[in-house]
């Protein structure tokens, strides 16, 4: 790992982010992009990116009224362009890319900013909502394989969660559209490791 010198300066290197990559890699991009967000901003002990302390729900909010711009005015319809699944099925090593309508969102720091917050407060309604213990279920479906690119079949969020992955992402829509708490409810428990 390397943070550029002024970050650690800072206190703004997301170097809890960076141990879940090392600890517990995954073959699913999505999942495990947003393992380590939420990590980092649930016991990372630091302000860092993508979202520098800000409530990774709240932060996600904001993205999604600059994505979906009618949300601002109460139109939740907006949120039907934005689809989970394309996050989803992409495999490790392959950077998150989201298209948005016209909007595509990827690698570049942009796109970084808008994906990884969405990633993170995913996970962390997947955990407050229904238990590291399933999350971690999920996780281990989708191990990081050498030379092989697997993000996982679509069918293990119904394996795991007995809903499919739609219905748990219109669950997550429909909480951030409607306002959720500033804060967590509950959160990972600092010494138990999530997988």
């Amino acid at each position: 790992m390397e943070f550029p010198a002024w970050r650690v300066i800072a206190r703004k290197a997301a170097i809890m982010h960076e141990l879940v990559h090392v600890f517990f890699p995954n073959g699913n991009r999505f999942l495990a992009e947003g393992l380590a967000v939420y990590l980092q901003a649930a016991i990372g002990g630091n302000p860092a990116f993508p979202n520098f302390g800000k409530p990774l729900h709240e932060n996600t909010r904001e993205r999604f009224e600059e994505m979906a711009p009618a949300l601002s005015r109460g139109d939740k319809q907006g949120l039907e362009h934005i689809q989970l699944t394309e996050l989803d099925a992409i495999a490790t090593p392959s950077p998150l890319t989201l298209r948005v309508g016209h909007d595509v969102y990827g690698e570049e720091p942009r796109g970084q900013a808008f994906i990884y917050p969405i990633a993170g407060s995913f996970v962390q309604f997947l955990v407050e909502t229904r238990g590291m213990d399933m999350f971690r279920a999920l996780y281990l479906q989708t191990p990081l394989v050498p030379h092989t690119q697997n993000a996982g079949s679509p069918e293990r969020w119904m394996d795991v969660y007995n809903v499919p992955f739609n219905d748990l992402e219109n669950e997550w829509k429909a909480m951030i559209a409607d306002g959720f708490p500033a804060s967590p409810s509950r959160e990972a428990p600092a010494d138990r490791m999530p997988v």
